[in-house]
């Protein structure tokens, strides 16, 4: 089974976009782990069980050092915008195997020190060249990760009351992703243009709010 759990959205300024996701959304942001070795950084607009991942570089020389960083600059030269998504999985093996590729190891460090370990197949792949298609991603302790999320939510004091992703808009082939996914129905909508990540729709108190590509 797959759950749409979080939309990538590089940043040139954690301060200003955090400014801007308050002011403009009613959106709470509140940190989220480093990344070792990489120059890079990861705070989080938080909901009960899904995120909006906010990247952004926290050491300039560190990021350009690595090919990730430095796609990440490139990506972002014009201002900050939706970068991908993410579903999370619990048979990532059986993804892997059915995609014919080899699940990755990521670590994330929080403001206590604490690590968090997951696995991801495809992502930095679909970033660079199909942002259109998800990620797929497990967590090392998933049952420590309904914590992580209560904690965060207590922290970010949303102006609005953030229910989670309602959907996500992407351009690109749907055939393609219709494959990608397995067949598996996910609330996606895809309209025609070059692969990106075009919006993405919050579910709110209010209804939905819509953050579009560039924010």
């Amino acid at each position: 089974m797959l759950k749409t759990e979080l939309v990538i959205v590089g940043v040139q300024d954690f301060e200003a976009a955090a400014r801007r996701l308050r002011a403009k959304y009613g959106l709470g942001c509140v940190e989220g782990f480093t990344l070792p070795g990489t120059g890079m950084g990861i705070q989080v607009v938080p909901f009960p069980s899904q995120m909006l991942e906010i990247v952004g570089i926290m050491d300039r020389a560190a990021a350009e050092a690595n090919a990730f960083g430095e796609w990440f600059l490139q990506a972002t030269a014009q201002g900050d915008r939706l970068l991908g998504w993410s579903v999370r999985t619990d048979d990532l093996e059986g993804v892997a195997a059915r995609l014919g590729l080899r699940p990755h190891p990521g670590v994330g460090i929080d403001s206590s020190g604490k690590q968090w370990a997951w696995r991801t197949v495809g992502m930095e792949r679909n970033l660079a060249f199909e942002p259109f298609l998800p990620g797929f991603f497990s967590w090392e302790d998933p049952a420590a990760i309904a914590g992580m999320y209560r904690g965060w939510m207590a922290q970010a004091r949303h102006k609005i009351e953030a229910q989670g992703i309602a959907w996500v808009e992407v351009s690109g082939s749907a055939s393609r992703l219709r494959e990608w996914l397995g067949g598996e129905d996910l609330p996606v909508k895809v309209c025609d243009g070059p692969p990106a990540v075009r919006a993405v729709g919050v579910r709110t108190d209010m209804g939905v709010v819509v953050l579009g590509e560039m924010l």
